[in-house]
């Protein structure tokens, strides 16, 4: 999901830079079917590839659509990621999810995969996980229980509705 909210915001700014630089492109050289090539595996190739790797590396494992969700990326060792790790989990999204339709690799790989990683993050050494709990209670709500011993009763007629 993370991956599905990143993306649109990469279509917008893909669009935005075909429009910006694009244009000023185009202008420049002129109507060409090599820079229209260009552009476009700029926006659909390039754009993603640096913008996971960059994200990820600046944000500290995330990018907006894990932070989003509260997902993190790490690595498996405890070690402290690097640029090229983030990079190499960026390029290895050409065959998890562009290579054999929309996330088929990745999801196949995941699914059989102990830690849920997808071939990226099994080269790169690397798992996502979430980094804020789903619980609505935190270890302070569950040590700060009364017992039965110092429950103050706040309405002892309640007793009396049997």
């Amino acid at each position: 999901m993370a991956f599905v909210l990143d993306y649109i915001g990469l279509l917008i700014l893909g669009q935005i830079f075909v429009a910006t630089i694009g244009q000023l492109l185009i202008e420049l050289v002129g109507d060409d079917y090599f820079l229209y090539l260009f552009l476009q595996l700029t926006v659909i190739i390039g754009l993603p590839l640096a913008y996971f790797a960059l994200a990820e590396y600046l944000l500290e494992g995330q990018t907006l659509g894990k932070k989003a969700l509260g997902l993190r990326t790490i690595r498996v060792d405890g070690a402290p990621p690097t640029f090229e790790t983030y990079g190499l989990r960026s390029v290895m999204l050409l065959l998890d999810f562009w290579v054999g339709g929309w996330g088929a690799v990745g999801l196949l790989a995941a699914g059989s995969s102990p830690l849920r990683q997808r071939i990226g993050d099994r080269i790169a050494q690397t798992v996502v996980i979430r980094s804020r709990s789903r619980s609505l209670y935190r270890l302070d709500d569950i040590l700060n229980i009364k017992t039965v011993d110092d429950h103050e009763v706040i309405y002892p007629a309640a007793g009396d509705l049997d």
